[in-house]
Formats: structure tokens, sequence, C-alpha cells
């Protein structure tokens, strides 16, 4: 075999085998130009199939590849991804190996230097440079004049120049759906995108990064639509999920480029359903009701927050009221909505997560049957985000390496002392957790069986349950998140002791909802779901 692109698996994820799976459509894309160069690619995705890194080192080395390359699709898994090369080195496998992802492509030179083991390194978009790279190590020729790519020699590291976003998609094949058999079975959606790149400039964002700026290029609705009606009629894929950084493209033309695939879709007679992920403002009735008519079902959308203050800090471009707007739309359209929201960020005031923390109870009360849940997750620095940058110049990142996703010195020492509270009572309550990622899987699958069979009065009882479930429990129940407010407000100065005996009073509390999951649980097993 000439190559075998590997998607490494994260132990965390192996803790959950409920969780929602999808295919990893960026190898995909790279094998069907490597096929299409020739080559003889397989892909080995750990992540799908929940192979661990000491399983994962035995089935690569049975491939005998010469060229084994890693995709880091999130810094969290460039721990296992180092883990399993060092693991293979060991076991004296002497594979041309290399690393592609947003990570390596920010910190190419570090990663080259610190980890001898590994060969090169495809930055940035990679169909081309990857072709032209496996070309020159099977061909046993120099990498000088690969464009796109860092490499060592001997010791020194090489970085050639980067090579320009590819401006027309519509050039590059279909990828290849190698897993998708695996997928459909799973009655997860099929993966596809038609676009890439986003318009905006969040400050914690790494799509910004990554491709050089506010850039979005999209594909020609029609070429999109012949992909999904071959999906649909080769591989029997009814459902879809876009995986676009933001589907609507900017201004007018967005829109009406949207519309148009909507007509296409419609002038098949295509018979599927899909979601997609939007930001806020992109959201308006004239175009998603053409959506909807296509067999749009539900919409991730990037909220992200209730504090107008926290919107304006993350360079959003939008507003409270926006927001507002974007979910009485997709409640009036009975379009599900997904959420993306971001309680704590490290320039917040608790006034501004106490704003957060109402918004999220509106919004949660005004859509009961929507996946509105309540989210306790904070901003994640990332490499190669502005706001990563921001926080190393101030002195405010707790963790430096380009390893770590960085933790970080809240501005507010109360907001940083909710943020303590919240993270120990999450670690102690992981059973939580667990349920809220099985039902969020469940519902899903819920919401798709419903839109292919009759209506089933226990099937909607079902999924009302696992929708109370998600907005009255989540990570960490509302009401135990308000709780903890007002313990900061009434404790500046709380010792460990304090903050001990509060979480424990509020672990109590979640053994009844503890006790709800079950029930739902054994409800679902019963239905077969």
């Amino acid at each position: 075999m000439d190559v075998l692109l590997v998607h490494p698996c994260l132990e965390e994820n192996l803790k959950y085998p409920h969780r929602a799976r999808r295919e990893h459509l960026g190898i995909g894309y790279l094998m069907a130009m490597l096929r299409a160069e020739g080559f003889e690619v397989a892909v080995l995705d750990c992540d799908l199939m929940d192979i661990s890194v000491g399983d994962s080192v035995q089935a690569i080395i049975q491939r005998h590849a010469l060229m084994v390359g890693f995709a880091v699709s999130s810094q969290l898994v460039i721990k296992e991804t180092i883990q399993t090369i060092e693991a293979l080195r060991s076991a004296g496998c002497s594979s041309h190996v290399f690393l592609g992802g947003h990570l390596p492509t920010f910190e190419h030179k570090g990663i080259l230097t610190r980890y001898p083991f590994i060969d090169s390194i495809v930055r940035g978009e990679g169909e081309y440079s990857l072709a032209e790279l496996v070309n020159q190590v099977l061909g046993q020729r120099n990498l000088a004049g690969v464009k796109g790519i860092s490499y060592r020699q001997g010791r020194q590291v090489i970085m050639n120049e980067p090579r320009g976003l590819i401006h027309d998609l519509d050039q590059l094949p279909f990828p290849a759906r190698d897993t998708l058999p695996y997928i459909i079975e799973k009655n997860e959606p099929a993966s596809v995108i038609a676009s890439r790149g986003c318009y905006g400039n969040c400050i914690f964002c790494t799509t910004h990064a990554f491709y050089g700026g506010a850039r979005w290029r999209a594909r020609d609705p029609v070429f999109v639509i012949d992909e999904l009606q071959m999906l649909n009629r080769v591989y029997g894929a009814g459902y879809f999920r876009f995986y676009d950084d933001t589907f609507i493209g900017p201004g007018l033309n967005g829109h009406r480029r949207t519309i148009q695939l909507c007509q296409e879709i419609k002038g098949r007679s295509l018979d599927i359903d899909f979601d997609i992920y939007i930001r806020s403002n992109d959201i308006r009735e004239e175009t998603f009701s053409h959506l909807k008519q296509a067999g749009l079902k539900a919409v991730t959308c990037g909220i992200e927050s209730g504090s107008q203050e926290s919107l304006d800090r993350f360079r959003k471009h939008t507003t409270v009221e926006t927001n507002r707007e974007a979910i009485r739309i997709l409640k009036k359209l009975d379009i599900q909505l997904r959420s993306a929201f971001i309680m704590f960020e490290p320039y917040a005031s608790l006034e501004n997560i106490k704003e957060n923390f109402r918004f999220l109870l509106e919004i949660g009360e005004d859509s009961p049957d929507n996946y509105i849940f309540f989210n306790d997750e904070e901003v994640l620095a990332y490499v190669g985000t502005e706001l990563r940058e921001k926080l190393r110049v101030e002195g405010r990142l707790i963790k430096t390496n380009w390893a770590d996703i960085g933790s970080y010195k809240f501005l507010d020492d109360r907001v940083g002392l909710l943020y303590q509270i919240v993270l120990l009572i999450r670690l102690k309550q992981s059973r939580l957790q667990r349920y809220w990622v099985e039902f969020d899987l469940r519902s899903r699958q819920i919401q798709r069986l419903r839109s292919t069979q009759k209506p089933d009065k226990k099937m909607g009882g079902l999924l009302k349950s696992i929708n109370r479930f998600k907005t009255e429990a989540a990570y960490i129940p509302p009401s135990v998140f308000g709780e903890a407010i007002n313990f900061v407000e009434t404790h500046h100065c709380a010792t460990h002791e304090q903050i001990e005996e509060f979480c424990g009073e509020q672990l109590a509390k979640i053994e009844d909802f503890l006790e709800k999951g079950k029930q739902v649980s054994l409800e679902l097993d019963t239905y077969g779901i």
C-alpha cells in the first residue's frame, strides 16, 4: 500500500460509546485526490471505530503502508497522535510519517523540531500538496519544490513556500466514501461541504487563521446537489449534515446562492433531510423558508452569548437581539436549534455570566422541545487564534505549551471562583455528562426516524422526556448553576472547605437527575433506540 491515512481517537471519547459519529470528510477529499493520481490509499478511522492507541499501532503495522499520515482534526488529539507515532517507531515502522490539520499548520516548526520521528507536515489545504508530497517521497525525489509542506532534512527543519488556497473547489473530485456504509448503518448523517472558510473573524476560532483571513469560497450548487444525489442513489443516504464553517455566504449573494441550492434540490425531487451550521445574523425568514421546504431539519447556530459585551469582545458582529430573532424564526418554521454557547470567557464579569444565565433560561423556556441546552462551557484558547495570542502577551495563559489548549486566568476573580466550582461539580459527577451525550445522539436518531415513519405517540413522548432531561440537567443543572452564582456573590473569599461543602450539597441534588436519566435510558432500550 502506498498511503494509509489515520484519524486518531481521543482517549476520552472511548468512554462514550453512545456518542455521535461522523465521516472524516477531510480524509475523504485527500483519498479521492490520491486515487485520482493513481496511488493506492486506505483510511483507518480510529475515532469512528473506537480504536485505542495500542490497537491502532497494530492495525497500522499490518497495513505495511509506505507512507502514514495523521489527520490532527482537533488540537485535543495531538497527545494520542504523538503516542501512536512513538509506538510505531519503537515497533520498527520505517514509513514516511506526516501530519496535517490546524495545529500542525500553525506549529509545524515546533512539532518537527520536538519530534524527530515525524518526517513532514502538510500545511493548510492538503489536496494538491499531499499529492505532490506522495509523488516525491515514493519516487525518492527531493521535497524542495513541494509547496505547502515543512519537512526535516537531517537536523534542519525546512519550510517550503506556502500554497495558495484552492479558489475553484469544483475542480476537486468528490470525496472518497470508504466509511459511509458504517455511518449509515449507525443511522448517522452523511457528511457534505458546500463551501470552505468563513467570512467572520471571531477571535476564538482557528478557521480564520487556517485559511489566512475572512475568506469564504463556495462550490457550485449544481455540483453540490449532484453529490447528494449520487450519495442517495449509490449508498441510500437520506440524511445529510453540511459541515461548512458557515453555510450561507456573506451578503445578499450568499442568500441568493442558498435559495438556488434549495431550488436545485426541489427541482430534482430529492427526498432528503439535512442540517447545517450557521451564524445567527444569517438566519432570515425568507431564506430559511426555502431551506425548510428543501429538507432542512436542524441548525447548529453560533449564538455564543447572551451578553452584548461578550459578543463584542468575541468580535461576532451581531447582537443579543439578533440572536433572539434567529431563535424566533427557527421556532416559527419548526426547525430544531442546537445552540453553540460560551458561558465563560477570560474577560467576562460576573454580571456578564448572569446575563448569559438569564438568556439561557429565557430561550430554554421559550423552546422546550428544541435542542437548546444549558451550557457551562468556557471559550478555549486554541493555538493560532487571536485570543490565545492576546492572553499570552498579557501573561494570563496558565499552560503555554502549544500541545495544550491553554487554561487562563479570569479577569474577574469571582468568575474564576464560579468556574472552579462548576468544574469541580462536573468532574465529580461525570455520569450526568455521559447521559447527556447518550441522549443527544438518541434524540437525533428519533428525529430522523420520525421524519421517515408515521407519527408515533410513544416515540414523541420519549423525545420530550429526553429534551426535558437535557434542558433540566444538561452538563450541570441550571438550578445548581444558579446556586453557584449565589454562593460566589456571598462568599468572595471562600475557603477550600466551604467550596467542598457547597459542591457536596449540590452533588446530592444531582442524584435526582441521575435517577431520571436512568429511567429515560431504560425506556429507550425497551423501545430499541
